[in-house]
């Protein structure tokens, strides 16, 4: 944009401290200016929606975010330009605007790093379709330190109620880490007040899933119900669709049935999935969602495009079709964005993706026609165009979408019989650009350069570097450009944008070994890449598999663990802090004497390494006990003085003495001598297996899933799950009778020791208060004794 045009901004942005929108007309070649193309995501994580295109049917709208502030901007049928809106946002940042059947809405957001529930962290505006601020809508607290990071956030809406999917980091949970879950919220546009905000630790019987990174929602009137999409990296791992039955225009959704429509591999928390989901559409009998994938082997970058189709009238995980659209071999190196799907009426649905592989110049964009069914009904062609993260709308016979370069936008069409540029405003200029030559050593620790020959008659605007996997820097000498690749492995896209309008780009992919061929094993001089299977750690052995990279020959080497190590004689392992050269005894704190009959006590145990306790025995008849580590977690339904007897696992007998009363009494003194220890026998040491939660990524892992928010359930009678097998309230191990062993697994899991199951409440909230706590534990224990 000119110096001129940046001194008009500047002054505008003096009126708007007065004025929250500004309303005027501008000549064509003042449209705002932005970089979109590809902006959707295939990293890790997903975005904002910044770049949109609304269809009034008189009207052609375009909204982009930058920053806190939308740029609208109107159309009339041959895109001139008849009017445009700057709205800022109200606190730091705006991260969806939807454009409503009466009126129009906007979500702004704040960081709460003290972590506050006095801090406004989500505030929903609502504006005339002029864009005349009308009311406001604040969220506050809602256990939220960054709302709508490492996700997206869509709306949809149905009579006066406005339905909004996104996501948020939580607040510190008690392993020091932020993590990372969906947020779904629900608004009255007639009172813009919310009167329903999913924000809190759950489940997927509730909607939630940890982490979620890209979030869609949708209205489906033939069932009357609320339709959303998450793509899980953790609780669950795999893109997961929810259906809130007969809760179209509530203001509150709740216990929604869900499905796994597809399946990730790798370890629970993995950032890395290799999936990015990119969109999600209702039909007159099926849901669709389109999404890309790797091949899901740790090892190809290779992604190529599937929709998921699941019958509305068969809704579970049976039913779900995944149909591969593309078909790249894992070694073609070919990665296919985003693909999207757009209603073209009359059964027939549009479906647009781009591929590129690295000896591409300009970015090739491939169309076909689908039913609802995802039978192609066309063949699949291809034209030179760029897709972006505006989402493409059917406008009188054409799909339209647009792209920038650092520039105005250029608008392109997809219709049932040819496809191009609907508009650029740049006048076209032939034969300026000599293609780019691209020179680069394929090893990953080796930075790379692109060398561009311009012609005399064009100049450069500027040059950009993208990637799908990790850091990425760049310099520039002349028409000479370095690319830092910070060792990373993956795809790199590079654009040069010129004066007339036209980008060059190139993309590479950096692999950590020479470009795969077809030598055969025997011939084959082997480059090998490392796959770690299992971690070397104190006590576990490594596992390392080593595959070559030209021909799949394999060999496996292990490391002998490395042993525990006390350097400070702490009696705590350096590396894993597990306790080592203790003598073993037990300890209880003071308060263990006196229980309150609705909470757990704590007995703790330091035990010389390589020893567990293996069974508790005691002289209660009501009793429930967990054990994580060298620590206890046991209560009782009974008043009166109990013997605790625990054997370890190296022979060794404890005995302890509890007098139990009910809570606020004062025990009598304690005449508890010693814990006496017989004399032991020498059995060889075991290691019973221990119930740990799953593994998690260190970089953003996942904290244990508590119940809350569901609706509440008092019914007693015996509740049905799955495939219709009776399931008895508060038979957690589904055996058919109520014992100690279930008041101990809900015991556990209200400890935050174990993961809690998606049927949770209904097996175990026996209060009916919509959370698991060591309460429901009891009341399922005093049942197992006949007391209730």
């Amino acid at each position: 944009m000119k110096t001129s045009k940046k001194l008009i901004s500047i002054i505008l942005s003096l009126v708007l401290i007065f004025s929250t929108v500004i309303t005027t007309t501008y000549a064509v070649d003042e449209l705002y200016s932005s970089f979109n193309i590809q902006n959707y995501s295939t990293e890790r994580y997903g975005a904002i929606v910044s770049s949109q295109l609304h269809y009034d049917g008189n009207k052609l709208i375009r909204s982009e975010i930058d920053g806190n502030t939308v740029h609208i901007e109107e159309f009339d049928n041959n895109y001139n330009l008849s009017a445009r809106y700057n709205v800022n946002g109200e606190l730091e940042n705006i991260c969806g605007v939807y454009f409503g059947n009466t009126h129009n809405f906007i979500v702004c957001s704040q960081t709460n790093p003290n972590e506050s529930d006095s801090v406004e962290v989500v505030r929903i505006i609502k504006y005339s379709k002029t864009w005349q601020r009308i009311s406001s809508a604040s969220i506050f607290g809602a256990n939220t330190y960054i709302f709508a990071d490492a996700g997206s956030l869509r709306f949809t809406e149905y009579g006066n109620y406005l339905y909004v999917r996104s996501c948020h980091e939580m607040y510190t949970s008690a392993d020091g880490l932020h993590h990372q879950a969906n947020m779904t919220f629900v608004v009255n546009t007639s009172t813009m007040t919310v009167t329903h905000n999913n924000c809190q630790v759950s489940n997927s019987d509730n909607g939630y899933v940890s982490h979620s990174f890209n979030q869609f929602i949708a209205v489906d009137e033939d069932t009357n119900s609320i339709i959303a999409v998450d793509h899980g990296d953790a609780y669950p791992r795999s893109i997961i669709m929810f259906r809130y039955d007969n809760q179209l225009g509530a203001s509150s959704l709740t216990n929604p049935q869900n499905i796994e429509l597809f399946q990730i591999a790798g370890e629970f928390g993995d950032n890395v999935t290799g999936v990015s989901v990119s969109d999600l559409i209702v039909t007159d009998n099926n849901y669709i969602v389109a999404f890309n994938s790797t091949p899901q082997d740790n090892v190809a970058v290779t992604r190529n495009v599937y929709i998921a189709v699941v019958p509305k009238n068969s809704f579970n995980n049976n039913s779900v079709n995944v149909i591969k659209i593309t078909d790249y071999s894992g070694y073609d190196n070919i990665v296919c964005g985003y693909p999207y799907l757009t209603d073209m009426g009359n059964g027939k649905y549009s479906l647009i993706w781009e591929a590129n592989t690295t000896d591409s110049t300009y970015s090739s964009t491939y169309y076909t026609t689908i039913d609802e069914n995802g039978n192609i009904l066309s063949s699949v062609n291809s034209f030179e165009a760029y897709l972006s993260d505006c989402e493409p709308v059917f406008i009188n016979n054409k799909v339209i979408w647009y792209s920038t370069f650092n520039s105005e936008p250029v608008f392109y069409y997809v219709s049932n019989t040819s496809a191009g540029v609907d508009c650029d405003k740049y006048e076209s200029v032939d034969d300026k650009i000599i293609p780019a030559r691209w020179e680069y050593n394929e090893y990953f620790s080796t930075d790379s350069v692109l060398n561009i020959n311009i012609n005399n008659n064009s100049s450069l605007v500027s040059f950009d570097v993208t990637s799908d996997t990790g850091m990425v820097g760049y310099s520039m000498y002349g028409n000479n450009f370095s690319i830092a690749t910070y060792n990373y492995p993956g795809i790199y896209y590079l654009y040069a944008a010129f004066a007339d309008g036209k980008v060059v780009k190139k993309s590479v992919i950096v692999k950590d070994a020479a470009e795969i061929n077809n030598q055969s094993p025997v011939d084959c001089t082997h480059s090998y890449r490392a796959l770690i299977i299992q971690e070397v750690t104190c006590t576990e052995n490594g596992i390392t598999e080593y595959i070559c990279n030209y021909c799949n020959h394999s060999y496996t080497e292990y490391a002998d663990a490395t042993g525990h190590i006390d350097s400070d004689d702490d009696n705590h392992c350096d590396n894993c802090y597990a306790t080592i050269n203790a003598t073993a005894h037990i300890t209880a704190d003071k308060s263990s004497y006196n229980i309150n009959l609705d909470e757990c006590a704590v007995l703790t145990i330091d035990c010389e390494y390589g020893t567990w306790v293996e069974s508790i025995e005691t002289t209660a008849s009501c009793f429930a006990y967990s054990i994580t580590n060298h620590t206890i977690y046991y209560y009782f339904s009974q008043c009166g003085v109990v013997t605790l007897t625990i054997t370890l696992t190296d022979g060794q007998v404890l005995c302890y003495d509890i007098i139990i009363t009910e809570d606020g009494q004062s025990p009598e003194p304690s005449t508890n001598p010693e814990p006496t220890t017989p004399e032991p026998t020498t059995p060889e040491p075991t290691t019973p297996a221990q119930t740990t939660a799953p593994a998690t990524n260190p970089e953003q892992s996942t904290a244990p899933v508590q119940t809350t928010n569901p609706a509440p359930s008092t019914n007693p009678e015996p509740s049905t799950q799955g495939n219709n097998i009776p399931v008895l309230k508060g038979d957690f191990d589904n055996n058919g009778i109520i014992s100690p062993s279930d008041a101990r697994s809900v015991l556990r899991i209200a400890a935050m020791l174990d993961i809690a199951p998606d049927n949770i409440i209904s097996l175990a909230d026996m209060d009916g208060n919509g959370i698991i706590t060591a309460s429901d534990a009891r009341k399922i224990l005093r049942i197992s004794a006949g007391l209730d």
